[in-house]
């Protein structure tokens, strides 16, 4: 009986030994409370920015409400601002400035726990121009609680790094060559010569002086009552007319008036008429002279 009995404890130590053993894994692998963070990039440059964002994922026990301190460098970033993002978190606040390093999260839902994924905050820091090599973002929960009361809830602390990279070299650019300008050729001034304006000859009309005497002398003798008839002789005296044409001289800038000499015409006229008349005069005398001989002859 004492045998038996020692059997059959063994054998119960062992079944518990097994059950443990098999139920132990199930109880262990309960849900924890995640949070994670994480940039818009891998590699930040020197002198841009850089946005982390903290998100949350609902374990087995899920929560309403933490607060969470996100530490950096403060040698290699700088807070720039907050960026608005939807979150199953309504409420709460940040403080961009807790401390030289610290940005000081505090969300919750004041109705009822937060499950699944959701976005908490996106902070969006400044890369000094000096930064370089790696860098860490490092959340710790300071505190965290649910609707039930609970304030031991499973979760972890997260944390994020990022590599700085050196800014590119700013492009080179080549000097500008500037070409000088080919030397403006200007073409020798052309002053068009004055064409020679001849001025229209002044035309002195030609003045012409025509003086035409002409003499007609007729005597007639009478015969006494004889039988000889003496001749009747007539005798015509034509004085050619005397044309005087003065030379024209042409003027090129100033024409004078033509000049008609009326004085020395007019003397010229009555010299002509003068000898005319002294020649007639000789003319009768002759005739009467010789008609007076013939008388006489006749007469003896």
């Amino acid at each position: 009986m004492k045998l038996f009995g020692k059997k059959f404890l063994a054998g119960l130590a062992f079944v518990m030994i097994i059950g443990t053993t098999i139920i132990s894994p199930n109880v262990m692998a309960a849900k924890a409370n995640t949070f994670t963070l994480s940039s818009n990039k891998g590699t930040a440059t020197a002198g841009q920015t850089v946005e982390v964002t903290l998100s949350y994922n609902s374990g087995d026990d899920p929560v309403s409400g933490f607060t969470i301190d996100l530490t950096y460098d403060p040698n290699v970033v700088s807070v720039n601002s907050e960026k608005a993002v939807s979150s199953s978190f309504n409420s709460g606040g940040i403080n961009l400035n807790y401390s030289s390093n610290t940005v000081r999260v505090s969300r919750y839902n004041a109705d009822n726990n937060v499950t699944g994924k959701t976005n908490i905050v996106t902070i969006v820091f400044n890369v000094k121009n000096n930064a370089s090599g790696n860098f860490a973002f490092n959340a710790k929960v300071n505190g965290i609680y649910s609707v039930t009361g609970a304030d031991n809830l499973s979760h972890n602390n997260p944390s994020l790094s990022v590599a700085v990279a050196k800014p590119a070299p700013p492009a080179t650019t080549p000097p500008a060559t500037i070409q000088k300008p080919a030397p403006a050729t200007t073409p020798p001034a052309t002053t068009p010569k004055p064409k020679a304006t001849t001025p229209a000859p002044t035309t002195t009309p030609k003045a012409t002086t025509t003086t035409e005497a002409t003499t007609t002398i007729e005597t007639t003798t009478t015969p006494e009552a004889t039988t000889t008839t003496v001749p009747t002789t007539t005798t015509v005296i034509t004085t050619p007319a005397t044309t005087t044409t003065p030379i024209t001289t042409p003027v090129i800038t100033t024409a004078k008036p033509a000049t008609t000499n009326t004085d020395s015409d007019s003397k010229m006229d009555r010299n002509t008429i003068m000898l005319i008349s002294v020649i007639s005069i000789a003319v009768i005398g002759s005739v009467v002279f010789i008609v007076i001989k013939v008388r006489r002859k006749l007469s003896r």
